[in-house]
C-alpha cells in the first residue's frame, strides 16, 4: 500500500489526476485496513487540486513521504516511465508531459554538485535522469502537439535509452 499510495499522491501533485485510480486505491485501502486515515474520506468530494493536498498529507503522515526530497525519486523515475511510454503512444500530449518535466526540474533541478577534478566537472549529485527534456519543454503551451514539437520525442527516446 505504502508505494501505490507515494505513487498516487505524486502523480496528484504533478497533475497526473486519474479518478479510477484513485478510487481503485481507496477501496484496496478500505479493504485492508480496519481503521483507514480519517481524510481518506473526503477524497470523493474533492477537485483534484483538493484531492492532491489529501493524498500528500496522508502519505507524508503514513509513509513520511514528501514530493520535494530526494526520497520520491524513485516514484517519480516510474512515473516518468509510464508517463514517457504514454507520451511516445501519444496517448499524452505535449502540455500534460511538459508540466510533468516541470515538476521533476523544480524538485530535483537545483540539487547540489561534487567537483570532478578529472573531468574538471560539477556532476548534480542527483543527476538529471530527464536529460534536456526541460530545455525542450520550455515555453510549452496548448498549441504545441506531437507533429509540430518532434524534438520533445527525439529527446525522449534518447533519455530513455540511457535510463536504468
Amino acid at each position: 500500500m505504502k508505494e501505490e499510495l507515494e505513487k498516487l499522491a505524486f502523480k496528484y501533485f504533478c497533475g497526473l489526476f486519474n479518478e479510477e485510480e484513485l478510487h481503485e486505491w481507496m477501496q484496496k485501502e478500505l479493504d485492508q485496513n480496519k481503521n483507514p486515515d480519517p481524510d481518506m474520506y473526503d477524497l470523493n468530494a474533492k477537485a483534484p487540486y483538493e484531492a492532491a493536498k489529501i493524498l500528500l498529507k496522508i502519505a507524508k503522515d503514513k509513509y513520511g513521504f514528501e514530493p520535494y526530497s530526494l526520497g520520491s525519486e524513485p516514484v517519480a523515475r516510474k512515473i516518468f516511465k509510464e508517463l514517457a511510454e504514454a507520451y511516445l503512444k501519444r496517448e499524452v500530449g505535449p502540455l500534460q508531459f511538459c508540466t510533468v518535466i516541470q515538476h521533476l526540474d523544480t524538485i530535483y533541478g537545483d540539487s547540489e554538485c561534487d567537483y570532478d577534478e578529472k573531468r574538471g566537472l560539477h556532476i548534480p549529485r542527483y543527476g538529471h535522469w530527464w536529460g534536456d527534456l526541460w530545455n525542450c519543454c520550455d515555453c510549452c503551451d496548448e498549441t504545441w502537439t506531437h507533429e509540430n514539437k518532434q524534438h520533445i520525442e527525439d529527446e525522449l527516446r534518447l533519455v530513455l535509452s540511457q535510463l536504468d
